[in-house]
């Protein structure tokens, strides 16, 4: 959290959950079944030295909260340490601008094998670390054969979905030979492009819903749910049902004496 001095009730909720898990029988965690990849290529072309990855953890409050999947975040060095990426039914990245040649071609392999890849980020796949471009091979695995930026439209429908999109960074797709425009916004311009590849599949957005504003929104929420079904992964998990007992929340007494302007913080 980011509060780094004070707050006593919040130190005493977190005390407690500490004796609680020292006591508490371990919880079955299932098998993730699909993943989140976070490059750490991308994380660091950010400026400074403490970039928070905002959008994979907006992903995790559509994932978690929304379609209550279980996962597992992945990068450059855990696929260096557990290659086989056969085990994850859908793999989704939301902030993949940049990434190593080697794990592209991973990812590439994945596909071709049968796996699903869910592009939430209108950029993935344009670079590697070292600033080679990957277009022509991007075309060839997510059917994008091209983008430039333009002006966000306010939403657009997907089957029965009903998606916001004001306010959002937003690219005009174009798609490569072969590939298909599954949405498009109200200006008819590609909303969401799927692409075959060997025996799997790639679906890229024009749009990237990570964003704070729109983290947990229902209607992509229900959304990406949707496609997380088709492909197999479980939904509504019974990890996430977990709750610690409210009764570990107890009241701060207040202090002692009287508060002559009657604007008092606890602290």
């Amino acid at each position: 959290h980011f509060e780094y001095y004070g707050a006593p009730d919040r130190w005493q909720i977190e005390v407690a959950v500490t004796k609680e898990l020292e006591k508490m029988n371990r919880l079955r965690f299932p098998e993730p079944d699909c993943a989140v990849f976070v490059p750490e290529s991308t994380i660091r072309s950010y400026i400074g030295t403490s970039h928070i990855p905002h959008k994979g953890m907006c992903l995790h409050s559509f994932l978690a909260r929304g379609t209550g999947a279980w996962y597992k975040f992945i990068n450059e060095g855990t696929i260096a340490k557990d290659p086989d990426l056969k085990k994850y039914k859908v793999i989704m990245t939301a902030d993949s601008k940049y990434l190593t040649k080697d794990v592209f071609n991973r990812l590439k392999d994945y596909v071709a094998g049968g796996g699903t890849l869910f592009v939430l980020d209108p950029e993935a796949f344009s670079f590697t670390s070292s600033g080679e471009s990957l277009s022509s091979e991007r075309a060839s695995l997510s059917g994008v054969a091209g983008l430039i930026s333009m002006r966000p439209e306010n939403n657009f429908v997907a089957g029965k979905y009903n998606l916001p999109a004001s306010g959002l960074s937003a690219f005009e797709l174009k798609a490569a030979a072969g590939a298909g425009i599954v949405a498009s916004f109200p200006s008819g311009k590609p909303a969401v492009i799927e692409n075959s590849f060997g025996k799997g599949r790639v679906i890229t957005l024009a749009v990237n819903p990570c964003n704070i504003r729109l983290a947990g929104n229902s209607d992509w929420s229900v959304f990406i749910k949707g496609y997380l079904e088709v492909s197999g992964v479980k939904t509504n998990q019974d990890i996430w049902r977990f709750r610690f007992p409210k009764s570990m929340i107890k009241s701060i007494p207040a202090p002692d004496g009287r508060c002559l302007t009657g604007n008092f913080i606890q602290w």
